[in-house]
């Protein structure tokens, strides 16, 4: 019997675009049904921003009938707050017990109280624990989950985009088979750096630096970094090293809040112009990574640079990277692990990590596990709860139905008995009015074909029906007779039963047979009785009889003509 597959989809809501895919297991094999990439344009009104994406994923869902109870959604690592920071604990008993409190000395943005925090271990020994912590504003994980939840999806797990594309380095042998490995995910409006030991993440870093080509200024906040086109470098090079020991990336931009987000390649009509903003995006990836390279001090060097991400496919990034970084450069493949359909192939590989990432989460094939669905946004497995009143519920309809069944089946028997004797009185009341007529089957309509007979023997001229003599007439006959017995002799009834075919007379005598004999012909004096069955089954001398003069029992035994002739 072939075993039952499982899905699980993924969810990627980013700055400019929707990506959902779903994914299926069979016989240990995964390959991609469906994958949507979705450009959104949004606005600056965040409850018509909310709007497009319900109705983009509500349309997603209901049209493809993608599985509804095994989602995972991506939050975008711009809008969260990371550190690396280490704990004098390994164990994960003691660390989740401290992890809120240590995280909070290296929050600026927010209270503790308005943030998610969760964490996944880079490295640890016998005593101390390097950290990868998060923290999400609530703010956000709120929103998002309001939008699923009107879309009728409740995810099981919320994940970061960054450790969702992690989780794929185990599918992909070029990341497998060497010590270090940089992915790079360069997205819309911000550039992921995670570098990947084997199947181990040891570092990640998000910087401001995006590949959106769009038209739209930078927006005006607090901690903006102003996207130059001169080729000055003054706010970029101006790093506080201390900090940057233990700070990842800052970009918090709730919905609502004021955001820091950049955009450093925008669209114009003259080539020349784009691409020397777009060589500008390049520079400054490659001094990104070369500092962090600096700063992290990586335990080996890098032998691999995989790509991935919207950014990815601008034309000559690879060629560029492999060149200033001399570092073999490709894109993150993985279409070896996983069956991709041909129409969908280069678009999952380029822009669906992340989805992916979540999707293969929700199949329980992920390494890195960070979820923040903690505290009021926990998980609450809504079947899981409904199963104990969901169970109840439904013994109680099956002792209804059964009680039911129960009264309908004693209704049935009732019924069919009392059928069975209208039946056999119709079937006598047939042998008795119609001497001789053929008696119906036994089907259901035999009432109504007896019912039928009949008339059609009244309407045929039979005359009137014969007359039937009731019980009572018949006791008459027989207590006339037994009279003109008593008249001549002394005999005593003490028995007299008549039935619809025969009865029985029966009573106490002396030595003389002769009122027996008197008593037979008078019996058989009457017309509906036939002599020839009438006998006595009894005539005996009782030791001890109620009457001394009477030491003699009898019984006697007579017949009806008419039931006779039924026969």
């Amino acid at each position: 019997m072939p075993k039952k597959m499982a899905r699980a989809v993924g969810i990627d809501i980013g700055s400019k675009s929707l990506k959902i895919i779903q994914l299926e297991t069979s016989a240990g094999k995964i390959r991609v049904t469906h994958f949507f990439d979705l450009e959104l344009s949004f606005g600056e009104d965040e409850q018509a921003n909310s709007n497009l994406l319900i109705e983009a994923i509500h349309t997603i869902f209901k049209e493809n009938a993608l599985d509804r109870n095994n989602v995972i959604l991506s939050l975008p690592t711009q809008d969260s707050i990371l550190r690396e920071i280490t704990v004098d604990f390994s164990q994960d008993e003691h660390i989740k017990k401290i992890i809120k409190y240590e995280a909070e000395k290296y929050l600026h943005s927010y209270p503790i109280e308005q943030v998610i925090i969760d964490y996944a271990k880079l490295n640890t020994d016998d005593k101390r624990s390097r950290l990868f912590v998060a923290a999400v504003p609530k703010v956000i994980l709120s929103q998002r989950l309001g939008i699923l939840e009107t879309c009728g999806i409740d995810p099981i797990s919320v994940d970061l985009d960054i450790t969702a594309i992690a989780n794929i380095s185990a599918l992909c042998p070029s990341v497998m088979k060497r010590e270090m490995v940089l992915i790079i995910d360069f997205g819309a409006s911000a550039t992921k750096l995670i570098f990947m030991n084997k199947n181990d993440m040891k570092h990640v870093r998000a910087i401001r630096l995006g590949a959106n080509l769009r038209d739209d200024e930078p927006v005006e906040g607090e901690g903006k970094l102003n996207a130059s086109t001169d080729g000055t470098d003054e706010e970029w090079n101006d790093i506080d090293w201390d900090l940057e020991s233990e700070l990842i990336v800052t970009l918090p931009v709730p919905d609502g809040m004021r955001s820091d987000r950049m955009f450093l390649v925008h669209q114009s009509d003259e080539k020349e112009d784009q691409g020397q903003r777009k060589s500008e995006v390049f520079d400054r990836l490659v001094k990104e990574i070369r500092r962090t390279m600096l700063t992290l001090q990586l335990e080996h060097p890098i032998e691999l640079i995989c790509l991935t991400g919207g950014g990815s496919q601008l034309q000559g990034i690879a060629e560029f990277l492999k060149e200033n970084l001399k570092i073999d450069t490709t894109f993150l493949n993985y279409s070896k692990s996983i069956h991709l359909a041909d129409d969908t192939s280069r678009e999952v590989l380029y822009s669906g990590s992340v989805a992916l990432g979540c999707a293969l989460k929700g199949l329980g094939k992920n390494k890195i596990d960070m979820d923040f669905r903690k505290e009021e946004y926990a998980y609450t497995k809504r079947f899981e709860m409904m199963k104990f009143p969901l169970a109840v519920l439904v013994t109680i309809v099956l002792l209804l139905l059964l009680v039911t069944g129960y009264g309908i089946q004693e209704s049935r028997i009732a019924a069919q008995k009392k059928y069975d004797e209208l039946c056999s009185n119709g079937e006598k009341i047939l042998k008795r009015t119609l001497p001789g007529t053929r008696v119906p089957a036994k089907n259901a309509d035999f009432l109504y074909r007896i019912l039928k007979k009949m008339r059609g023997v009244l309407a045929d001229g039979a005359g009137e029906l014969p007359e039937v003599k009731s019980a009572f007439t018949r006791w008459k006959d027989i207590s006339e007779q037994f009279a003109e017995v008593r008249r001549r002799t002394y005999i005593v009834v003490t028995e007299l039963r008549i039935d619809q075919n025969d009865g029985t007379i029966g009573g106490f005598l002396g030595q003389n047979d002769s009122p027996l004999d008197y008593m037979r012909r008078r019996i058989n004096s009457i017309e509906e009785i036939d002599p020839i069955k009438t006998n006595f089954t009894d005539n005996e001398i009782v030791r001890s009889p109620p009457i001394s003069e009477l030491p003699r029992e009898y019984k006697m035994e007579f017949y009806y003509k008419e039931n006779e002739e039924d026969e």
